[in-house]
């Protein structure tokens, strides 16, 4: 995934109406996600990642400030934004069904998928060789809602974020974990 962002001091036009709303708006809450590194992750007590620097930048030019809020989980962060308790997940991919509560930009990071397993593990070649395998996933993202809605049979463990996933594939409590590459990449080194 490439993502580049620069202090460019062009004025940004906005509208009457952007100007009037960022007046009485002029802070908004932002997701946070303890567990999403590098995108969006907590150092020194403070959320940072490649996600948040991003919005910051993005705010800033408007003059908006941001209010992160976590919830503990991204499920629970997921319903608080369709509850209208959150302005700005910044980190969500886009299906049919979150597009019934949520706007979505044109994305500025696309990154991969990958099937990850233990060391020694059979090869995946295709959804026959987990049949019979832990499957782990976290709770509310798109990738496990797809793997929930297309093979509803398979064995399923879920989990709050990624990095207990991870702990859980590493501690075989789970055999395979379908995920993003760069969160998993940035975890395991």
């Amino acid at each position: 995934a490439n993502v580049a962002a620069q202090n460019n001091p062009e004025k940004i036009y906005l509208t009457e109406e952007e100007q009037f709303w960022i007046t009485e708006h002029p802070t908004i809450t932002g997701s946070s996600n303890v567990a999403f590194a590098p995108y969006d992750f907590v150092n020194a007590g403070e959320p940072t990642g490649l996600s948040i620097d991003y919005l910051n930048l993005l705010t800033s030019k408007v003059g908006l400030k941001v209010e992160y809020v976590n919830f503990g989980s991204f499920y629970e962060t997921l319903n608080m934004a369709m509850e209208q308790k959150i302005d700005v997940i910044h980190t969500l991919s886009k299906s049919e069904e979150r597009q019934k509560y949520f706007n979505f930009s044109r994305p500025y990071f696309i990154d991969g998928l990958a099937l990850y397993g233990r060391v020694g593990s059979e090869k995946i070649n295709n959804i026959n060789d987990i049949k019979d395998k832990r499957i782990g996933l976290v709770k509310g993202q798109y990738i496990s809602t797809s793997y929930l809605r297309r093979y509803p049979d398979l064995n399923y463990v879920e989990f709050d974020n990624n990095r207990d996933a991870l702990r859980a594939l590493v501690s075989s409590k789970i055999d395979v974990y379908p995920y993003e590459i760069m969160p998993v990449e940035y975890a395991i080194a």
